[in-house]
C-alpha cells in the first residue's frame, strides 16, 4: 500500500485528465446531435423555445420529404420570405444573415440561413412564404462556439493533466530507483 501511495499524484492527475477529456468528447458529440425543430415550408410552424439564446435556422438541401429524397440549391429562391414572431404578442424576431456554414450527416445536408436570438422562452411562429415546392428548414440552438470552447478548454487541460500524470509517474519511478527501494 505504501508503494501505491507514492503514485497518488500521478493517479490523481490521470483521473482528472481522463475526466476532462471525456467532458470534451461529450460536448463535441452533443454539438452534432439533432435536438432542434424541423419546419416544413412554405407555411406556418409553431415552435417552442425552452431556453433563450442564439439559434441557427438551417435549410436542408439534401433531405427526405414525404418519403422522397430531395435535393435543393443552397440558396432559397429570391422571392422567399421568412418571419419569426413571438406568440401571442406578434413581436418580430430578426433573422440575421451570416456567412453560410454547412453540416452533412447521414445523407442530410444543411446550409445555415442565419441566426436568431430568442430573448425569452415560449411559443414562436415561423412563417415561410414564396417557395414553389416543399422545403425542410431546421431550427437548432447555436452550439458550435460553446462546443468549440468546451473542447479546447476541457481537452487542452485534460491533455496537460495526462502529461502531468506521466511526468510525475516517471519522477516517482526515478526517485524510487535512486533510493534503492
Amino acid at each position: 500500500m505504501k508503494k501505491l501511495a507514492q503514485f497518488k499524484w500521478p493517479i490523481l492527475f490521470a483521473v482528472i485528465g481522463i475526466a476532462l477529456n471525456i467532458g470534451a468528447v461529450v460536448s463535441l458529440v452533443d454539438a452534432f446531435g439533432n435536438s432542434g425543430t424541423p419546419i416544413l415550408a412554405p407555411g406556418e410552424t409553431k415552435v417552442i423555445i425552452a431556453k433563450p439564446g442564439d439559434y441557427t435556422l438551417w435549410h436542408e438541401t439534401k433531405t427526405m420529404i414525404d418519403g422522397q429524397f430531395k435535393t435543393f440549391p443552397d440558396d432559397l429562391p429570391s422571392e422567399a420570405t421568412i418571419k419569426v414572431l413571438k406568440q401571442p404578442e406578434g413581436t418580430s424576431v430578426q433573422l440575421r444573415r451570416s456567412g453560410s456554414s454547412s453540416v452533412e450527416s447521414n445523407g442530410t445536408r444543411r446550409i445555415s440561413l442565419g441566426q436568431l436570438t430568442f430573448t425569452s422562452p415560449g411559443a414562436y411562429k415561423v412563417i415561410v412564404l414564396g417557395l414553389p415546392e416543399k422545403h425542410l428548414l431546421y431550427l437548432d440552438e447555436a452550439k458550435f462556439v460553446k462546443a468549440f470552447l468546451s473542447v479546447m478548454i476541457c481537452g487542452g487541460f485534460g491533455i496537460l493533466f495526462l502529461f502531468a500524470a506521466l511526468g510525475s509517474g516517471i519522477f516517482v519511478l526515478t526517485q524510487r530507483s535512486k533510493g534503492g527501494r
